[in-house]
C-alpha cells in the first residue's frame, strides 16, 4: 500500500518561479517519497518559465511536457495524465505549498477508508506566504462529502489524490471553463467514494489579480447548471452547455443581480449596519436563487456540523495504519 508510485501532476503558465520553485520543493519533501513529479509547460513562450523546467527536466527532477502552444488548464491536465505512471494521481498547483505529511497522510486515509478520491484541509494564504483566514475544512466521510457536493465543490482541486482508474473510467476533466474540477466530482460521486483527510495538506494562496469577477460568476452559473443536469449530463458537450446557459439567460441575470446584492449586504455588515438583516430578509422573499442559496447554506452548515463530530470521534486512527 504505502510504496506505490504516485504521480503529481501540474500545470504551469504565469506563475512566478519563486512559486513554482517552492511548490516543486514542497513535493521533493514529502515524506512519501516513491513519487514522480510531471509538470506541464502551458506558457511555452515564456522564457524564464522555459529554462528553468528545462533544467529540472535535465536534472531528473521532473518529467516535463512543453505544449506547442497555450491550450488552457483542463486539456494541459488531460495530455499531462497521458504521461503519469502512478497508480494514484496527486494534483498540485503552481503557486500553493504542500505539507511535508500531506501525501502519506492522503494515502493512508484513503487506504484506512476504502476511498477512491481524497482531499486535505486548507491553509489560505497571501501573495507573500502570509496565513490569510481561517482554516477550509470539507466534510471526512464519504455521504457527507456527497451531499455537501449537491451545495459546492466539496474537495479542493490541488488538494486530490485519486486512483488512475477514476480518471480512466471518466475519461478525464471536461472543458468546463472554471469548474473542471466541479464537474469530474459530480460525475465521480455517483459511483466511486470521496472524503477530505483531517489535516491542513496545503497552503492554499489566494491570488487576487487571478480568476476574474466575471469568471467567478461563469463559475457559479456552471456549476449551479451542472448540479441541477448532473442526472442527464454523462455525454453532454461542453459546448452545448454554454449554447443551453445562453437559451437561459434570464437565470443568468437572476445571479448577477443576487451577487451584487449580496456584496452590498456584506459591506453593511462589515460596517456595522444592521439593517443588513432586514435588506437579506426581502432578498429572500423575493430572489428564488436566493433562497435555493440559503439552502444549500445550510446543507453545508449541517454536514460541516456532523463532519466535525465524526472528526473528534475517529481521532486519528487512520493515522497508524
Amino acid at each position: 500500500m504505502m510504496d506505490m508510485l504516485v504521480s503529481v501532476l501540474m500545470s504551469t503558465y504565469n506563475e512566478p518561479i519563486d512559486f513554482i520553485s517552492t511548490a516543486i520543493n514542497s513535493i521533493e519533501e514529502q515524506t512519501y517519497k516513491n513519487i514522480e513529479i510531471v509538470v506541464v509547460n502551458d506558457n511555452p513562450l515564456r522564457k524564464d518559465l522555459t529554462d528553468f523546467l528545462e533544467g529540472l527536466n535535465e536534472k531528473g527532477k521532473i518529467v516535463l511536457i512543453k505544449n506547442k502552444k497555450n491550450i488552457g488548464l483542463t486539456k494541459s491536465l488531460n495530455r499531462g495524465l497521458q504521461y503519469c505512471n502512478g497508480s494514484i494521481i496527486a494534483r498540485m498547483d503552481a503557486d500553493d505549498i504542500s505539507d511535508k505529511n500531506r501525501i502519506e497522510s492522503e494515502l493512508r486515509y484513503m487506504f484506512y477508508n476504502d476511498l477512491d478520491i481524497v482531499g486535505t484541509y486548507i491553509q489560505p494564504i497571501d501573495m507573500m506566504g502570509n496565513s490569510c483566514g481561517c482554516i477550509k475544512k470539507y466534510p471526512v466521510w464519504n455521504t457527507g462529502c456527497k451531499n455537501y457536493l449537491k451545495a459546492r465543490s466539496s474537495l479542493i482541486h490541488p488538494t486530490w489524490i485519486v486512483r488512475k482508474e477514476v480518471f480512466n473510467e471518466l475519461g478525464g476533466y471536461r472543458d468546463f471553463n472554471c469548474a473542471e474540477d466541479y464537474d469530474f466530482l459530480l460525475r465521480a460521486s455517483k459511483k466511486f467514494r470521496m472524503a477530505c483527510c483531517p489535516v491542513v495538506g496545503l497552503k492554499y494562496r489566494i491570488n487576487n489579480s487571478g480568476i476574474s469577477q466575471s469568471n467567478k460568476l461563469k463559475q457559479k452559473v456552471i456549476s449551479r447548471y451542472l448540479r441541477e443536469n448532473i442526472n442527464s449530463m454523462s455525454n453532454v458537450n461542453p459546448e452545448d452547455i454554454s449554447i443551453d446557459l445562453k437559451l437561459k439567460s434570464h437565470k443568468t441575470a437572476e445571479i448577477v443581480k443576487y451577487f451584487s446584492q449580496i456584496d452590498e449586504i456584506r459591506e453593511m455588515k462589515a460596517n456595522r449596519n444592521y439593517m443588513f438583516i432586514g435588506k437579506y430578509i426581502k432578498l429572500l422573499c423575493k430572489s428564488g436563487y436566493a433562497r435555493s442559496s440559503f439552502g444549500e447554506i445550510f446543507r453545508i452548515k449541517l454536514v460541516m456540523m456532523i463532519s466535525s463530530l465524526i472528526e473528534k470521534r475517529r481521532k486519528k486512527r487512520w493515522q497508524f495504519i
